[in-house]
């Protein structure tokens, strides 16, 4: 039996970078991506390459800054109503943020309230929240998503609860 590892995650960048074997390539070179990686307690952004923005718009619905209440919620706290938020108006001038959401299906009739991915164009923006330190996110792509923890003593998986 394996030792246990406990880690836990800072709420700041966190840059992975690791070998990955391109299987066009040949066998003696190897190249190495950079996965960028924000965290801001439970929500997770994760850069995605801005070739996707194309297909993420036919298959998302697009909010924007006309679309929205002075805000882009990206997460909200189940006990305090607290809420991960990029705040319209505190935006630079020339910064454009685009907010992608599940289209409705037959069992789900309504647009997913939280966006799936989140497209900072022309400059940096920053994600706000009551209990964390603003983070400074650079231009691009991001999928958001909720921290999982994984218990192993039950063998469980579940979200991050902030």
């Amino acid at each position: 039996m394996q030792p246990r590892k406990i880690c836990a995650k800072p709420s700041w960048l966190v840059v992975n970078a690791g070998p990955e074997i391109n299987p066009r390539s040949s066998p003696k070179k190897k190249e190495t991506t950079m996965s960028i990686k924000y965290q801001q307690g439970d929500v997770l952004l994760v850069a995605v390459p801005n070739k996707e923005v194309l297909n993420i718009k036919e298959n998302y619905h697009t909010k924007t800054h006309e679309d929205q209440e002075g805000k882009i919620v990206l997460a909200e706290g189940e006990a305090t109503g607290h809420h991960h938020r990029f705040e319209i108006d505190r935006l630079d001038s020339g910064v454009f943020i685009s907010s992608f959401h599940s289209r409705p299906e037959y069992y789900r009739r309504s647009i997913g309230r939280f966006p799936e991915y989140i497209h900072i164009e022309g400059g940096e923006a920053t994600l706000y929240h009551e209990e964390h330190n603003p983070l400074t996110i650079k231009p691009g792509l991001y999928r958001r998503s909720i921290v999982r923890e994984f218990d192993h003593i039950s063998n469980l998986t579940r979200k991050v609860v902030d």
